[in-house]
């Protein structure tokens, strides 16, 4: 439950990469102001400037890089002044060795040292696949391409055996586009293989974010304790604690040292925010927490919610509470309380405050475009108070029982509102 004005925008079908070494190659060729870039590998890739800088500079067109970049691709479509050929599983791929030395510490050394290698016309390369290799080139050579399926897993092996950097990085931003709750174990063992930190912590958001739907099938017994502890404990984690309760319960039953684990995850469970009824049919029935005195002594405490004790987020929301209606025809105080599910904008978060502002001020309480969800009333209308949200907790504080803001009409009520129950307190 977090109030919000705006979702992030969602990803297009095509990746891009950041900067293409063989754009960097034609911009440093032509005269386009380029910079070193510093986090790049020893092999010293030029990236362009941003075009803000190229304006202060008065340098040339940035598009003019891009020009260049497609003219080396179509030369490369038709085999124009390629110098070396590649070979992947029987597969050759016609390429400019200047391009590939650009981008790759792997061939500069092959092209530059002295090897052999640099005066053959063709080069068989071992341990790559023809598919990698294919799409390794389309990234160089356009900084996109299109990943289908298992794609990934060829893309990167052909990218580390090559140590080219730039699809490394492509990869590591598109690497979880194809992962389910029935296959993310795969790309957990990819993303440890290759040290891919940054994926890693993306994929533990999703363990937390889809808990409910992978405890549902037999991955779920293939994550260790620190998983699940982590998922537990991570903000993502938007299930109701008796689905969370039932998670735990599903994955102690697939392991067989289950005592070790038990209490450990058990106590992660947040038993105040349960309801009491299910606290009695579901959870004190639980033959793990009825045989362990600490889980037990936890269902015994009073059902009230401790200062700390946080709802887990379910999804972001924008919630109108009461207030004053500003129809001439109907003077008043308001009484109802809605939450509003905005419409994912197409660019960006400001795109999404901007359209849901205007819906709501042209179109008032009737919205085409705001998908609206009617919460329970304020116990007493009220306006001009404060909203808090402390702990995914809905707090009001305080107002007026007028429309205007006078001292004789201020109240020093607070309430709560607890979406567990669709009820204020």
């Amino acid at each position: 439950w977090d109030l919000a004005l705006a979702n992030r925008a969602g990803n297009g079908a095509e990746f891009v990469a950041g900067a293409s070494a063989a754009a960097a190659a034609a911009s440093s060729s032509t005269g386009v102001a380029a910079s070193l870039d510093p986090t790049s590998s020893s092999s010293g890739l030029l990236s362009p400037a941003s075009p803000a800088a190229e304006q202060e500079q008065g340098g040339p067109d940035p598009a003019h890089a891009v020009m260049v970049l497609q003219g080396l691709c179509s030369l490369r479509s038709k085999s124009v002044l390629t110098d070396v050929t590649l070979l992947a599983d029987g597969q050759r791929f016609d390429v400019h060795k200047v391009i590939l030395v650009s981008c790759s510490d792997y061939f500069r050394s092959m092209f530059t040292s002295g090897m052999k290698e640099c005066s053959q016309s063709e080069i068989e390369l071992k341990g790559v696949t023809a598919k990698g290799l294919e799409k390794v080139l389309d990234i160089i050579y356009t900084s996109s391409t299109s990943i289908e399926g298992d794609d990934v897993f060829d893309i990167l092996a052909a990218a580390t055996h090559l140590q080219v950097m730039p699809v490394l990085e492509f990869c590591e931003r598109n690497f979880l586009r194809n992962m389910t709750a029935a296959n993310f174990t795969d790309f957990i063992v990819t993303a440890r293989l290759y040290n891919m930190a940054g994926v890693l912590a993306q994929i533990d958001k999703f363990i937390a974010a889809n808990l409910l739907s992978i405890a549902d099938g037999p991955a779920l017994s293939q994550l260790g304790l620190d998983q699940m502890l982590a998922c537990l404990r991570s903000p993502h984690c938007r299930l109701r604690e008796i689905d969370v309760f039932r998670a735990v319960q599903l994955w102690l039953d697939a392991r067989d040292q289950q005592q070790q684990c038990m209490e450990q995850l058990l106590t992660e469970i947040r038993y105040n925010l349960i309801a009491p009824s299910d606290l009695v049919s579901k959870v004190q029935l639980a033959p793990a927490v009825m045989a362990n005195a600490r889980l037990h002594s936890l269902l015994l405490q009073p059902l009230c919610t401790p200062p700390d004790m946080w709802l887990r987020c379910y999804r972001e929301q924008l919630v109108c509470v009461g207030g004053r209606d500003l129809q001439p025809t109907t003077p008043g105080l308001v009484e109802d309380c809605s939450a509003l599910l905005l419409p994912k904008p197409s660019q960006g978060a400001t795109a999404a405050v901007a359209a849901a502002e205007s819906s709501l001020m042209s179109a008032g309480r009737s919205s085409s475009t705001i998908r609206r969800h009617t919460l329970a009333s304020l116990p007493t209308p009220v306006s001009h108070a404060q909203c808090v949200v402390l702990n995914n907790f809905l707090y009001v504080l305080g107002g007026c029982v007028t429309q205007c803001a006078h001292a004789e009409s201020a109240v020093n009520a607070v309430s709560r509102f607890d979406l567990r129950f669709n009820a204020w307190y």
